[in-house]
């Protein structure tokens, strides 16, 4: 779909891209998605990778109406798309806790908190747009796959489709043999084998074996150092000096016990970063600023200020009108949303791996202890869970489009445009499985929303905060974050190893060293190439978790 004309002699190819079916079509792929992630999440505690597959998607679906497509308007339908799923994935994993907690469902409490938190997010990460999107440490392993999906656009019989769509298939086969079917092991676990208080495992994972792949040898192999430090060094320490139960018999203790230390890294791992970005991330705040660069005269700073600034004075007036919430309090827990935002955002362009979760109980336990109210808190956090959900989505998408050389601002709106259907179909889409399954159901169990309930309800308790959060471990991880950014080591994604199973860092750590072995043997253009191969792996695996939601709901 190219249209061509002639200037002082030369020929110029100009590609449609806001074209009226990519947007139908990310619509149409982001409400399924949507609702598969609500569904995941609902059951098993369980997520997807949009991007790549709503990509993959587009490829296919685009031709089918109109004819021949391209990369730009690819771009278009998967930025759409995932705004679409992403806008209220939080409804089965944050809001779920507050109702059982025994707040009544309420369809205000969600649109208007979601569609202003959502907005708050699209416009704040756009505006550090330049600052991330061109940071050659951010590797944006999720974008990397949506470039390479998508460059198949117009080629689907070319070697690079053969590739991606032959490990599609190779990563839904084992994927089903082993979740459906159950004859591969999903898990080989060496902790049984181990002195006392260490863990260790790899998860055969073929999405987690092409992230790392992805990812590279690199960071992979660090990964890998920071998850062997705290699962076979600091685990039987703190085991046998009583900081926690044996991870063998309860990983989650020292999960918790390490969520400070995680906290701070991360945080003070950024502080570098932006200090070196410093009058960069002044000009992107600056009124008539242009953090978009030539594409600021189609949307300016000023705009996107003011579209923050009048969604988050709508939030105060919300949480206070609704809540009774100081509206000072109330600024205070958004900037650490939008703080938290940031940083998550920066963890996963590092590792391609989310600490949302980590971030939502820090953030419980801060409002918590300001305000006392555990329903309050959940609810607070679930408007920052949205800031942080769409702030990661739409900085991916933003990278993928960067990449491509695609227009952000096109991409900007796409994002605004998707979160409206997603928020309201998703409500409703949430409200049905609450009627038809209720929260008692065992097999619509929450395991992620009951989480955060015992979080918060466990902070009532006679403990309270400290129960889960240690101002003293919080100051230790602090101190390694900034010693580790001044050394130029990733201490966001390291960070991360603290809270993660091992056995998830070792997968990713596997697809690293096999790209470090392709490149070692083919050389760095054929380890490219072979990055359909990983992108393949990743849907295929996202597409076996389509599959166990439609049969689960036929059944």
């Amino acid at each position: 779909m190219m249209s061509s004309f002639s200037k002082d002699g030369s020929t110029f190819e100009i590609q449609k891209e806001f074209t009226f079916r990519a947007v139908l079509w990310g619509i149409i792929v982001g409400i399924i998605m949507m609702a598969l992630l609500i569904y995941l999440a609902a059951v098993a505690g369980m997520d997807l990778n949009v991007s790549p597959v709503a990509s993959v998607l587009g490829v296919i679906l685009i031709p089918l109406v109109g004819g021949a497509t391209n990369k730009k308007e690819i771009n278009i339908m998967q930025t759409t798309a995932s705004a679409v799923a992403l806008s209220c994935s939080g409804l089965a994993v944050n809001y779920i806790s507050a109702i059982l907690l025994g707040y009544e469902y309420n369809w205000y409490s969600i649109i208007i908190p979601l569609f202003l938190a959502n907005m708050i997010g699209i416009c704040f990460v756009t505006l550090i747009r330049k600052q991330m999107v061109e940071d050659p440490n951010l590797l944006f392993p999720q974008s990397v796959m949506c470039k390479t999906a998508i460059d198949n656009a117009g080629k689907l019989t070319g070697r690079d489709a053969k590739l991606l769509f032959l490990f599609t298939f190779i990563g839904l086969v084992v994927v089903f043999l082993q979740n459906v079917v159950g004859i591969i092991p999903v898990v080989f676990d060496f902790t049984k084998f181990l002195p006392k208080g260490m863990v260790m495992g790899i998860l055969m994972m073929p999405m987690m074996l092409g992230m790392g792949y992805i990812l590279g040898f690199k960071i992979s192999i660090i990964l890998l150092a920071g998850s062997l430090i705290s699962n076979i060094i600091l685990a039987p320490i703190g085991t046998n000096l009583g900081w926690y139960t044996n991870p063998q018999v309860d990983y989650s203790a020292m999960q918790n016990f390490n969520i400070p230390i995680m906290i701070g890294m991360s945080l003070f791992a950024s502080v570098i970063p932006l200090l070196r970005q410093r009058k960069a991330f002044f000009e992107a705040f600056k009124i008539g600023g242009n953090g978009l660069g030539e594409e600021s005269k189609f949307i300016s700073s000023r705009s996107l200020i003011l579209c923050m600034v009048v969604c988050s004075i709508g939030i105060l007036v919300f949480y206070k009108a609704v809540y009774d919430v100081n509206p000072l309090y109330m600024l205070f827990f958004l900037v650490l949303g939008m703080a938290t935002a940031l940083i998550a955002v920066r963890v996963q362009a590092e590792s391609g791996l989310s600490a949302a979760l980590a971030f939502t109980i820090f953030q419980i336990i801060v409002v918590y202890s300001i305000i006392k109210d555990p329903i309050i808190a959940i609810l607070i956090s679930f408007m920052s869970g949205a800031i942080t959900l769409l702030a990661q989505n739409t900085m991916m998408d933003l990278k993928t489009g960067y990449m491509l050389d695609a227009s952000p601002i096109k991409q900007v709106w796409c994002q605004i445009i998707g979160i409206i259907p997603g928020i309201i179909i998703g409500t409703i889409f949430f409200y049905g499985l609450l009627k038809t399954y209720g929260t008692t159901s065992e097999y619509m169990s929450y395991p992620i929303g009951k989480m955060y309930y015992a979080v918060a309800s466990g902070l009532s308790g006679t403990a309270g905060a400290t129960n889960v959060f240690h101002a003293g471990r919080f100051i230790l991880g602090s101190l390694i974050g900034v010693v580790m950014s001044f050394i130029g080591l990733p201490a966001g994604a390291l960070a991360i190893t603290l809270y993660l199973s091992p056995a998830v860092v070792s997968s990713v750590a596997v697809g690293g060293v096999i790209r470090g072995a392709v490149e070692k043997s083919l050389g760095n253009s054929k380890a490219e190439f072979y990055n359909n191969a990983a992108t393949g792996l990743v849907v295929g695996d996202a597409l076996v978790a389509v599959l166990i939601v439609v049969m689960s709901m036929l059944m």
